[in-house]
């Protein structure tokens, strides 16, 4: 659950870890609910504390760009899912954030840069 509370500055500095990979791979739906536990979840969420962030730069690099990798698994069905698909989409989210002036976390996967 860790990997939607983005108000943890920490998670997204933990070195060899890869916070945009951690999110993507969870599944909104853990296997090991019966059928009938899985038709009452809704959605998903991400969760951010901003009484712990100091300002807008860190509040965008505590999201970004985990917040929109969130979105991807939710509007997308486990079937479909291929995160190498996902990175070239994400490039050109990044593009969106640097353009905008957003402050992002700058190190996701290679292969999205």
């Amino acid at each position: 659950i860790d990997h939607c509370y983005f108000s943890n500055a920490a998670i997204n500095r933990l070195p060899l870890m890869d916070c945009v990979r951690r999110v993507y791979d969870l599944g909104p739906i853990l296997e090991s609910l019966a059928p009938e536990e899985r038709s009452h979840i809704l959605g998903i969420e991400a969760c951010i504390w901003t009484e712990r962030v100091a300002d807008t730069d860190s509040l965008e690099w505590r999201l970004l760009p985990r917040l929109s990798t969130l979105s991807e698994i939710q509007w997308s069905g486990p079937s479909t899912h291929d995160f190498n698909a996902y990175l070239v989409r994400l490039t050109h989210m990044l593009d969106i954030y640097s353009a905008s002036g957003w402050n992002y976390r700058s190190d996701p996967p290679e292969s999205a840069r």
